[in-house]
């Protein structure tokens, strides 16, 4: 399945209008690192009901087996342009405008280093302006007890 990637990342890197180069780049560096596998004959079949495997037996020995299995056993959202794999995982066609709102938030999602940015400032900002007021509290109240302490040494 990960081939996949590979076989038709010039298409997708054409459609983004990334290059070729940084569109693998990124691939290599930020998802491939986060993606595990499982071999074909440790899919949890057994976790499966009777109408998914019927679904999944349709599909004969279609390379989108593992995954539309590994997809129903994990209750996971399948994206997929395969209108058949699409009829295996949901067990009726998804509606394709329903298909490219999800697309949408996923791709949405691959920014997620402008997010972290955001967040960061953020979060950054007010931890600046409380350890900053912090700093002149803490500046101010040993004014202040010098203060006390002359008056007091004037009073005695």
């Amino acid at each position: 399945m990960l081939d996949e990637v590979l076989e038709h990342s010039e298409a997708w890197a054409s459609a983004l209008k990334v290059p070729h180069d940084m569109y693998l780049a990124r691939w290599a560096d930020e998802y491939l690192p986060l993606i595990r596998t499982i071999q074909k004959d440790g899919l949890p079949y057994g976790l499966l009901g009777p109408s998914e495997l019927d679904r999944i037996r349709l599909m004969g020995n279609s390379k989108d087996v593992p995954s539309i299995a590994l997809s129903l056993a994990l209750g996971a959202f399948y994206l997929t342009e395969d209108r058949a794999a699409r009829n295996a995982v949901y067990g009726v066609d998804v509606d394709l405008e329903e298909r490219q709102r999800w697309l949408r938030v996923l791709m949405d999602g691959g920014d997620a280093d402008e997010l972290s940015k955001v967040l960061y400032m953020a979060f950054a900002v007010p931890t600046l302006a409380v350890g900053g007021a912090h700093r002149d509290l803490r500046g101010n109240v040993t004014a202040a007890s010098l203060l006390v302490s002359i008056i007091s040494c004037g009073l005695a």
